[in-house]
């Protein structure tokens, strides 16, 4: 999880001071996005709970405590930067034609579909530049060696597609 400016001071204390607890977090009115391979962006008005009261019915912990050991090997293998791992290869079955998606769209909200990428007429740049840790796009050379405004970290540039 990463925490930018206030956040970064009043959230993220709290949870660093109780991260070895394995507290509950819950985000509210967060969206996934690509940047850093994986993660959470906020909306307007989203909130971070750390630790909130809840009802003796719900057994996070008891999950937590049944699956801390394959938690422990998922962090220490880093699957949370495999993008694999994150978000694998579907299987061929749940491949979806354009047609058969449109006409389940009002049930099913997503899916994988196959098709033929055509760019508009006119549209010439295939590529552009990106720091290597996050992805962002950066306009720099490619044999540069920048500090990315994104991801703060010193890092090259590559060609993405």
């Amino acid at each position: 999880m990463t925490l930018w400016n206030e956040f970064e001071h009043d959230e993220g204390s709290k949870i660093a001071d109780m991260i070895s607890t394995a507290s509950l977090i819950i985000a509210l009115r967060v969206k996934v996005t690509t940047f850093n391979i994986l993660s959470f962006t906020t909306r307007y008005s989203f909130g971070i709970l750390i630790s909130p009261p809840l009802p003796d019915d719900l057994s996070f912990k008891q999950w937590f405590t049944l699956n801390k050991e394959e938690i422990q090997n998922l962090l220490n293998a880093k699957t949370y930067s495999d993008a694999n791992c994150l978000l694998p290869p579907p299987n061929e079955e749940d491949i979806k034609a354009i047609s058969t998606f449109q006409a389940s769209f009002p049930i099913q909200k997503a899916a994988w579909v196959q098709g033929t990428v055509k760019l508009a007429y006119g549209f010439t740049k295939y590529w552009t530049t990106a720091c290597v840790n996050c992805y962002k796009i950066v306009n720099a050379d490619i044999d540069w060696i920048i500090h990315c405004p994104s991801c703060k970290q010193q890092s090259e540039v590559e060609l993405r597609c």
